[in-house]
Parts: C-alpha cells; sequence; structure tokens
C-alpha cells in the first residue's frame, strides 16, 4: 500500500500516517485500506485500487475513485451538513447522510454505486437506499440492489464498521434496518476496537454474539469475558 503527494515518488503509507488533500493512495493485490475521513467516517479500499483524496469547493472531502473498489460508511447526519463527494470518472456523486456506499470503477466496464443505507445525489437529484446506480457516459441507469452474496472485502468492511455504521442485511423477503451507533451494551454484544498504548495499534475485541475478527480467525473469549466452547 502506497502513497504520494503531487509528483513525489510512491512512498509506504504506514499506519497512523496523515493524508493530505491532493493524496493518492494505491493498494497493492494483496492490501487493503482503511481511512478515517471524519471521526465518524471511514473509507475502505479493496486490493488493487487507487484514489484521490481530494477537497470539495465547500471545504469537505471528495474521495475520487480512479480504479478499484471503495466504501464510505458514515454515521454523519444530514443535520450536520457535512456533504461527501464519491467522485466516479463519469460523475460526483454526493453523500448528504449516514449511510452504507460501495463505488465499483473497473476497466472496460460501467461504473456503478451501490446505496445499501441512506441517500445519494447525481446532479441534484436524490436517489435512496436499496438502489444500484450503473453509468452509461454521460447517462446512468438506477436499478433494485440484486441479492447477492458480499465478496470479501465488504464483509470485511462490514464487520470492521459495525460499531459505526452496520448497514441493513438483505433477503429474499425484507432488509432488516440499521440499528443504532456505538455504545456500551451493543460492544458487549458485538464487539469493540482496542487501541493498544504502547503499540500503537488498533485490536478487534469480538462480543458475545459472534466470537470472530473482522480479518478472519475465531477468538476463545470475548469483550465480556465470555468463553466460546
Amino acid at each position: 500500500m502506497v502513497y504520494r503527494s503531487g509528483e513525489s515518488e510512491w512512498q509506504l503509507l504506514q499506519e497512523g500516517a496523515e493524508l493530505k488533500y491532493g493524496d493518492r493512495v494505491k493498494t497493492g493485490p494483496d492490501s487493503r485500506a482503511e481511512i478515517r475521513v471524519y471521526p465518524t467516517c471511514y473509507l475502505t479500499l479493496a486490493d488493487d485500487t487507487e484514489i484521490i483524496y481530494g477537497v470539495r469547493t465547500d471545504g469537505a472531502a471528495s474521495i475520487r475513485v480512479l480504479s478499484g473498489s471503495a466504501i464510505i460508511a458514515s454515521s454523519l447526519t444530514r443535520k450536520e451538513g457535512t456533504v461527501i463527494s464519491f467522485v466516479a470518472p463519469e460523475a460526483d456523486i454526493e453523500i448528504p447522510e449516514e449511510g452504507f456506499y460501495r463505488l465499483n470503477v473497473k476497466p472496460h466496464r460501467e461504473s456503478e454505486i451501490f446505496v445499501y443505507a441512506g441517500a445519494i445525489r447525481i446532479a441534484g437529484r436524490e436517489i435512496k437506499q436499496d438502489h444500484r446506480v450503473i453509468f452509461q457516459g454521460e447517462e446512468y441507469g438506477i436499478w433494485p440492489i440484486p441479492r447477492m452474496d458480499m465478496d470479501p472485502f465488504e464483509l470485511w468492511t462490514r464487520k470492521g464498521t459495525s460499531l459505526l455504521y452496520e448497514p441493513p442485511i438483505r433477503s429474499e423477503k425484507r432488509a432488516v434496518a440499521p440499528t443504532a451507533r456505538t455504545n456500551a451494551h451493543r460492544a458487549e454484544r458485538t464487539g469493540m476496537w482496542y487501541l493498544d498504548q504502547v503499540t500503537g495499534a488498533y485490536t478487534f475485541v469480538p462480543g458475545a454474539r459472534e466470537y470472530s475478527s473482522p480479518y478472519g480467525g475465531r477468538y476463545s473469549v470475548g469483550f465480556a469475558g465470555r468463553f466460546h466452547r
């Protein structure tokens, strides 16, 4: 995973590094990235993804996806007034509220954005959750999100950001609404991220509901001290 500022050489992106507006970030074939855009808004990048971490005219963040897949999980509400831009080659997509959004930009294919929860705006037109937008040049089509299996990147993002924003789980019959944001009772059930002050690294500690890590593997001890047998 590397980044560069302006025309400088690519350099390794270390954990805890601070990006500046205009920086480019690129993941390799076996790496993913998690970037905290705001305290309650996270951006994750799949493998083989390149973005420009930019700024809107109003001073808010703008994420331009050049290639690959990126997800924004945010609990920024409309009342807070922060609008983030998710930029595809074909369009500037505004995110005005909390939600869970995935943008795919693939070579020789139409770009697409999945609005799992929340809403987006494209040229002033608002598109609600449970919809997929496929771009074809300057035109685009809006379709319901089909039922499909999550790929490892999306599963990793959902688990890693579940305390920030848990998107609806789709089924054949209905979609389960997103739940409340971080609180102690929720952390006891789902787990939490723990910052080791000595190493400066985060570790996911699972809760009572499931004893697994966003990065794979199982645990024997959960957040509340319960044992899994």
